[in-house]
Formats: C-alpha cells, structure tokens, sequence
C-alpha cells in the first residue's frame, strides 16, 4: 500500500519484510513454514544475483582472492575471541531487493549507534553505500549490534544473521582495504567510496564509537587507497555511479536545455547528480528532499531549483527524466499520467520508485552497473600490482595492531627495567663511595645498555608473538609487571 508523499518522508518507516523474498536467495530455517511459491520480484531478484560475477570479469576480482566470507549465521560468537568484525552485506552477496530491505538509512544509523553506545558498546563504524551495508565492531560485540540492527529495519534478528557475511582480524582488515581501493565495487577503481569511508569514520568518532581498532582499520584503509590507487594505476579510467547515469542520459534524443528533469534526494549523491547535469548543460531541473530547506539550499547551490515534496508525482506528470537518489523506505509511485517520461533512474537504496508501467523506461542501480561493466579496461597487470600492494598494507596493518596491543605492557616494561637499573646503580653507588663526573656517566651509560640489552628480546616478543592478552600476562608474570618491585 502506498502512502502520501508528505505520509511518507514525515516519518520513520519500517515495512514488510517477506520471508519468500529472503529464501530465493539465502535459505535458511528459523523454525517458520518456508512458502511454496515465490514472488515475481524475488524471482528476478534471483535472477540477477546469479549474474553478480559479470560486473568484475577479471579473476582476480572474483572472490576466491578476497576475504573468505563466513555466513554470520554459522558462528557462535560466543566463542570468538575479542578481535575486529565486519558483519554485512554487499552486491557480491545479496540481490537489490535485499540489500534495500537490510540498507540503514542516516537517521537509521544514527539510532542503531546512539541505542549500541547506551549498551557499551565503544567501536561501531557504519559503511553504507548503494552497493553494500556493513557494520566494523569487534567480535565482542557481535550479538548487540545485529540484534539493534534487525530491531532498527523491523527485521526478526535470525533472519537478519542468516544474510550477513562475517570476518574477523586480518580478513576484515582486508576487506575494507579492498572496499577504500575499489576492488570491492561493483564499479572496479571507482572513487565514491573513499568519502563515503572517511564520512563513515567521521561520524562515528563524533559520537566516540570509532575506538581502537576499528578507528585505526579505517584510517589504514584511507592510506592504504591512496597508496594502491597512485602505484598501482587502478583509478586511471575508473568511473562511477553518476558517470554511468550520465552515459545512458547522453543516449537519449533529449534537449539538455529545455528537458524538465526531476532529482529526488538532498545528499551526496543527489548533489554529484547535479554537478553532472550542469556539466551538461541542462538547466530545467527541480530537487526534491524530505526537508524542503535543505534540498533547496542543495538547489540553489548549482542554480536550479527545489519543489516541496507533495508536488512531485504532479510535476512527474511533465518530466522527461526522474533520478532516485534518496533513502525513502517505501517506494514512490509514479503516476500514470507521465506520458512524457522517457527515462528513469533509480540511483536509490532501498530502491525509490515503485515504476509500474514504465518498466522500458527504468534502469535500476544493478542494471547500470551491467551496462556499463564492459567500461572497466583495468588491465591484469593493474590487478595484480593492487592486490600486491595491499597485501603489504595488510602486514603493516597486523604489526600495527600488534605494537597497540602491547604498548601498554612495553611502556611497563621499559618503567621495570628503569627501576632496576636505578635500584642497582644506588647500591654500586653507594659501596663505591665518591665517584668522579666521568666516571658516574659511563657507569650509568652501561647500566643504561646493560638493562636495555636483558629487555630486548622480551620487547621484540612483545611486538611480535605476545601482543595478544595471554601473552601480555606472561611476560607480566615473568618479570613482576603488576607493581611488584
């Protein structure tokens, strides 16, 4: 059923979530009756998913050089140990009709992480984008976060575990390497993600989610995208979303100046459509947002024009192109009386428009990206420089996380060592008697040495092989870090 357009941007939705739509793609059992026919939608649904490979030709784009994906719903996290997690789902795993049922808009992800940090939970970074939902933690709170998760999209919590991929330490940390340098797109080598990671991080530190690991995950994988993408030559001819919508309106037999178009949305992607459709010269454009002030400022910006909500379908009626690029939970209906409709696309997560009898006129997100997936020209050679580099981001990246881990227990173990050294310079000191300038300098130098030579192999262990918490409390014991002298 479909609501008002000012019903449904007023206020926050949830909505059906059928369970024969889930099971065409990932069967699982939760003790309900599994339905003997499918949908239409989740048959074409199914379709497309099998076509997923097509859209990263390449082999080492295929997922067997990723991150072996987990399903989420094979893991007793209980028994995981306190490490980094990403749970989610992407293009590569879910069809456009579950990934939008599962998809967090901002409000969303602002509720799901206010509700997580009243819990104490103290890493949680969001990564939502049109191609995939994921949520980086750590394993320890695995169960609080797809338990807020399913409760913020009114989604049962097992339902929502069977469709989510899981990885944990390295293979997480390589995972959203891959998502920062493009590899992981559905679009190879494209540039979006890099903002939409740093937004991402941004926003979680504000609220003091970003933590230790995660935090410092995605800050490697920003310098990992630069280094990847400048060496490796990935981002020479690599496109985007927007670009492959601008390539399908340059088709069409319109006249940029004069062809009415519609955007609905008011954020980033909204507003990379509009710097496209300025550089091409269309100057009949109208913004439409849930808050009407920020979707004119958004207007305005690039000198069109903004429209309030409730007279979109009514202005539909004479538009010859409609872009969806919003986050709107139910989807809108066109009206039937746009007969002047040539082209729509629908750019939007869950998708926007509810096309009824404009199904030639309709491109969906997977549908452009299978028009244009012959664009990608990277060469192998491209590919498997890239994959080199970031599997040495990856080493660094573990030796970094090591070095954290033991800091605190490097810093007590120096603080040890300096507090022998000086007890036993006391003593000499004082059996010794007067000592001259000189004297006292090189006997304190070899103190110095003497105990920085009985700490070395400790301190390399310590970065090395016991920066996990058992071996921090071994070397503890060993040598009495726990305030004993």
């Amino acid at each position: 059923m479909y609501r008002s357009m000012v019903e449904l941007f007023s206020e926050p939705e949830t909505y059906g979530h059928s369970p024969e739509v889930y099971s065409a793609h990932h069967p699982v059992s939760h003790g309900s009756t599994k339905a003997s026919s499918q949908s239409s939608t989740a048959q074409k649904d199914s379709k497309k998913d099998s076509n997923y490979a097509l859209v990263a030709p390449h082999p080492l784009l295929l997922r067997e050089v990723g991150p072996r994906r987990t399903s989420a719903m094979d893991i007793d996290f209980s028994l995981l140990q306190p490490e980094l997690a990403v749970v989610g789902v992407s293009h590569v795993d879910a069809s456009l009709s579950v990934r939008g049922q599962i998809s967090l808009d901002k409000g969303q992800i602002h509720s799901l992480q206010t509700q997580l940090s009243a819990e104490g939970v103290d890493e949680c970074i969001i990564l939502s984008t049109c191609n995939r939902t994921e949520i980086y933690t750590n394993t320890t709170f695995l169960s609080e976060v797809i338990s807020v998760w399913a409760q913020e999209i009114g989604m049962d919590s097992a339902l929502l575990q069977g469709h989510l991929f899981l990885l944990t330490g390295q293979e997480a940390a390589r995972h959203l390497f891959r998502i920062a340098t493009g590899l992981e797109s559905a679009l190879i080598g494209e540039t979006e993600i890099i903002a939409q990671i740093r937004d991402a991080l941004k926003s979680s530190q504000r609220m003091n989610l970003a933590g230790s690991d995660v935090g410092f995950t995605f800050q490697r994988a920003l310098e990992t995208s630069r280094r990847v993408r400048s060496k490796s030559g990935l981002a020479v001819g690599a496109t985007s979303i927007i670009t492959c919508s601008m390539r399908v309106l340059q088709a069409m037999p319109l006249e940029s100046a004069a062809a009415p178009v519609l955007v609905l949305g008011s954020g980033h992607l909204a507003e990379g459509i509009l710097k496209a459709l300025r550089r091409l010269r269309f100057q009949n454009v109208t913004v439409f947002g849930r808050n009407f002030e920020r979707a004119q400022l958004l207007a305005e910006r690039h000198g069109y024009q903004a429209d309030h909500l409730a007279q979109f379908q009514a202005r539909a009626q004479e538009a010859k192109v409609v872009f969806g690029a919003a986050s709107n939970r139910l989807p809108i209906l066109l009206p039937d009386e746009a007969k002047n409709l040539d082209l729509v696309i629908d750019l939007g997560l869950p998708s926007n428009f509810d096309a009824t009898g404009y199904a030639e006129q309709l491109i969906t997100l997977d549908e452009l990206i299978e028009k244009n997936r012959e664009e990608i020209k990277t060469s192998q050679t491209v590919f498997s420089l890239a994959a080199d580099l970031i599997e040495e981001e990856v080493d660094r990246f573990k030796e970094g996380i090591a070095k954290r881990r033991a800091a605190a227990a490097v810093e007590a173990l120096l603080a040890k060592s300096d507090q022998i050294k000086n007890k036993n310079l006391s003593w000499l000191y004082n059996n010794l008697g007067e000592v001259d300038e000189a004297t006292a300098k090189v006997l304190d130098e070899f103190a110095k040495r003497f105990m920085i030579g009985m700490i070395e192999a400790p301190l390399r262990q310590l970065k090395t092989q016991f920066h996990t918490q058992e071996g921090q409390q071994l070397v503890a014991r060993l040598f009495e870090l726990d305030g004993q002298s």
